[in-house]
C-alpha cells in the first residue's frame, strides 16, 4: 500500500515483516491455497485448536510457546490472560483464509516493492522471535529507503502483546514525528 499510495502514507511501521523471498512456503499452505482444501485444512485446524484451549495443561503449553524465554521469565498472571485472550481470538474470528491468500499473494511481491516506499519506515523486529527471523525484518529495512530498524532484545513474536509498555510508547513517537 505504502509503496502504491504514497499520497495516503505519512508515515508505516512494520513489525515481524515477513520476505517471502527469504521463507520456502511449506507444502502444507501451498496446500491451503487451494480452492476446496484450504476451508477443510482451516476447519480441522480450529477444532484441534479448540479441543487444546478447553484443556487447561494443553492450553498453559499454548501460551508458553508463544513467549520468548525471557518473555517468560516475567510471566505473570495478566501476561498469561492476554495471550490466553490473543490465542482465543483466533478461535472466535471468522476464518482468515481470503485474508491468508491475499496475504501470500501480496508478501510474494512485497520485497521488491518496498524499495518504492517513500514514507518514514519504522521495522521493529524481535531478536528471539520464533515465527519469523529478524533477517527478514532486516531484509525490508535495508530495502526501504531511510528506514530505522529496532531489534527488541528478549522479544518473540508476539511482542506487541507482551512488551505493550516498551512498545506502545515508542510507535506513537514514531507515528507523531512523522504525521
Amino acid at each position: 500500500f505504502a509503496a502504491r499510495h504514497p499520497d495516503r502514507t505519512d508515515a508505516l511501521v512494520l513489525c515481524c515483516p515477513l520476505a517471502l523471498d527469504r521463507y520456502p512456503v511449506p507444502a502444507a499452505l501451498r496446500a491451503a491455497l487451494l480452492p476446496g482444501v484450504g476451508e477443510v485444512l482451516t476447519a480441522l485446524d480450529r477444532w484441534r485448536r479448540r479441543r487444546r484451549m478447553a484443556d487447561p495443561a494443553a492450553r498453559e503449553r499454548a501460551v508458553r510457546r508463544e513467549l520468548s524465554t525471557a518473555e517468560l521469565a516475567s510471566l505473570d498472571d495478566q501476561l498469561q490472560a492476554a495471550v490466553t485472550r490473543f490465542l482465543q481470538s483466533h478461535l472466535d474470528a471468522p476464518a482468515g483464509l481470503p485474508g491468508f491468500r491475499n496475504d501470500v499473494s501480496q508478501a510474494r511481491a512485497a520485497t521488491p516493492i518496498a524499495t518504492a516506499v517513500s514514507a518514514p519506515t519504522l521495522v521493529l523486529h524481535g531478536d528471539a522471535d520464533a515465527v519469523v527471523p529478524v533477517e527478514h525484518g532486516s531484509a525490508y529495512a535495508s530495502a526501504i529507503p531511510g528506514s530505522t530498524f529496532e531489534v527488541l532484545r528478549g522479544a518473540g513474536h508476539g511482542f506487541l502483546l507482551t512488551r505493550r509498555s516498551e512498545v506502545v510508547p515508542r510507535l506513537v513517537r514514531f507515528v507523531q514525528e512523522h504525521t
